[in-house]
Parts: C-alpha cells; sequence; structure tokens
C-alpha cells in the first residue's frame, strides 16, 4: 500500500547520507554546542535534502529535528514522515563509525515504514509493517530470541537526562540484570542492531521520537514489540523495545 513513500523514504536517505559521506572528513562548521548536545551545519544541510525530496514527492508533514513540524496539503491526514537527517552527530564530528540518516512513516502514532541509512558502510536497513525488513536488497529476519539474563541491551544517556550520582546509580540498577550492555551513541543505530540480531533490546528514557522512529518501525516489521511512554520533553519519549513480546514484557517489569 506505501510501496510509493517506502521507495521515496530509501532514496532520500541514501541521497542525504551520500551528501554526509562526502563531506565526514572535511572540517564541519559546529553551530552551536551546549550541555551535551551538538549542532553542525551539515545536521541542517542533510535535513533540507531529505525535505526537499520528500516536499516534491508527498503531500504528507513532516517533523524534522532541525525544522519542527512542517505542514503539507494533507496535514489532516493522520500519516506524518519523521525525519532526523543525522542521527549520532557527535559520532559523526569525531570519526565514530555510527551514525546514520533516519526516515519513517507513521500513522496515528503506529510506525508504517522505517528506513535507515547507514552511509558509514553502505548498509540501507528498511522495513515496512507487515511486509517485512531488508537490508540492502536482502531480505532479513530476527535471530534467536534470548531471555533477559542471556540478552544484549543497547542504551544511551540522552541529552536532556539529568547527571548526577543518583540518576546514575538508578540507571545502573535498572539495567544490570542484562548479560551485557552496549552504548554507541545513536538510538537509530543501536534499534537497526536489533534487526541485525547483534543486541537483543533497547531503553532510553526522555529519548526525542525522531531518533527512534524509523528504528522501531523497522523492529515492529520484523516481529518484535516496543512500548512508548510520554517523556518529560515535548516530543520526547521513554522507549523500551525489544525482539519478542516476551523479552519486551519482562523489561518493562525491570525499567
Amino acid at each position: 500500500m506505501f510501496e510509493v513513500e517506502f521507495d521515496l523514504a530509501k532514496n532520500a536517505a541514501k541521497e542525504a547520507g551520500k551528501f554526509l559521506l562526502k563531506n565526514s572528513h572535511e572540517e564541519k562548521e559546529i553551530l552551536s554546542s551546549s550541555g551535551k548536545d551538538i549542532k553542525l551545519m551539515l545536521d541542517i544541510q542533510s535535513e533540507e535534502i531529505i525535505k526537499n525530496k520528500i516536499t516534491q514527492n508527498s503531500t504528507y508533514p513532516l517533523l524534522c529535528e532541525e525544522s519542527g513540524l512542517i505542514e503539507g496539503p494533507q496535514s489532516s491526514n493522520a500519516l506524518q514522515w519523521i525525519v532526523d537527517p543525522l542521527d549520532g552527530t557527535f559520532n559523526y564530528q569525531n570519526h565514530i563509525p555510527f551514525s546514520c540518516v533516519s526516515i519513517a512513516l507513521w500513522k496515528n502514532n503506529e510506525p508504517v515504514l522505517g528506513v535507515l541509512y547507514d552511509f558509514n558502510n553502505d548498509e540501507l536497513l528498511s522495513g515496512m509493517v507487515g511486509q517485512g525488513v531488508w537490508l540492502n536488497d536482502k531480505r532479513i529476519e530476527l535471530g534467536t530470541h534470548h531471555a533477559l539474563d542471556q540478552a544484549c541491551l543497547a542504551t544511551g544517556l540522552p541529552v536532556h537526562m539529568e547527571m548526577n550520582r543518583n540518576s546514575g546509580l538508578q540507571f545502573v540498577s535498572k539495567i544490570e540484570k542484562f548479560k551485557k550492555v552496549r552504548m554507541i551513541g545513536s538510538a537509530a543505530s543501536s534499534l537497526g542492531m536489533i534487526a541485525k540480531s547483534q543486541v537483543d533490546a533497547y531503553y532510553e528514557h526522555n529519548i526525542m521520537i525522531w531518533d527512534v522512529a524509523a528504528g522501531l518501525a523497522i523492529v515492529k516489521a520484523m516481529g518484535g514489540a516496543f512500548d512508548l511512554q510520554s517523556g518529560t520533553k515535548p516530543f520526547s519519549y521513554v522507549v523500551n523495545c525489544a525482539s519478542s513480546v516476551s523479552l519486551l514484557n519482562t523489561m518493562m517489569e525491570i525499567l
């Protein structure tokens, strides 16, 4: 049903990703660096590439990290694009190879499709709910499901998190029951690792929806599950996501 939009998202992600890769070793203009966050001119430029591509070929509104909500001719429609033009900006700035372009289409707060383009490795991970998931042109399936004590959790410390001893201890107490924990500095890439059977689950508090929208769509398209609870900032959420419903339910009991 959404094949046209699926192709559009993949093409837009690849175009933006190729632009970012081309400029990855050039001097990068920093627009802002406050608190734990950093913003590059390349974030803005990548988003412009995606916005132009989508608005020329789609009438649905967009919610973008840099531009906010952009109304479209069909803004009363429940469908909405959600765009993060560069997830993992600090990684990108410092040549740490965990960053990607993230584009999703959601309807009534539920994912329809998602695309993650890891331009560092030329890996296009794409999924449509009810249809499946592809890594480049190869269809992929979820690997072995693990119980919590054998599961690997991907997580992070979002920029809006209050950093102090108490919050740190609370955070550790929540994640210590997993066999392993990984932090790579990109929420979108972390969710993509569930789809690629590299980790089993993802958890983050007060993460922005554009960081996770595409990844959640892909995990759901693979048969995984997630839970969203409103965060303390506009467009932020507490996100639990897992490769199976049973693992998600166990996570929800401790996180």
